[in-house]
């Protein structure tokens, strides 16, 4: 029973796995593919402005938002205490991204004309990087709890066939 349990387990991890690569790569695509464009054209040092612009709070909140909806949808499936406060931090988060990208938009954009308003670089980039490390961890874990929620469809006579397989061959050598 063990050997299913640890089976099972790596399933949760792989699917969780595969699932948050093919979210996280939708969602910093347009990065991804600016940045060979940048490097494309010898301009490789204004990558950063992906990051002073506030690209990085809209990937975040697109990530986080994503990451709501599979937590809220699981609420029941919840138990321990580290899981549950994801919820009302990805809240929070979300919140922190948008009203980011809006002060930088604001401030960059609408008040670009007057110097009295401005934003520190290292503050929106400390917090832009922090906000993606969080919305991709938080995506992982959403995700590990949705699979666990719906446990992957194992056919038990196909891996029992597998397993006795396997030690007829250990058997034979």
């Amino acid at each position: 029973m063990e050997d299913f349990n640890s089976y099972k387990k790596k399933q949760y991890i792989t699917k969780a796995f595969n699932a948050s690569f093919w979210t996280i790569l939708g969602a910093v695509l347009p990065l991804i593919l600016g940045s060979i464009i940048l490097f494309a054209c010898s301009q490789s040092s204004k990558w950063i402005g992906f990051v002073d612009r506030g690209d990085f709070c809209i990937y975040s909140a697109g990530l986080l938002s994503s990451s709501l909806f599979v937590l809220s949808d699981n609420k029941e499936h919840i138990k321990k205490w580290h899981n549950s406060i994801l919820y009302p931090s990805t809240f929070v988060l979300i919140i922190i991204a948008a009203t980011l990208y809006c002060a930088i938009y604001i401030v960059g954009e609408l008040l670009k004309d007057q110097n009295s308003i401005v934003i520190s670089v290292h503050f929106v980039r400390y917090m832009s990087f922090s906000l993606i490390l969080l919305s991709i961890i938080i995506t992982y874990r959403s995700l590990i709890i949705d699979f666990k929620a719906r446990p992957p469809k194992v056919d038990v006579v196909k891996k029992s066939g597998e397993e006795v397989q396997n030690i007829m061959n250990q058997l034979g050598s």
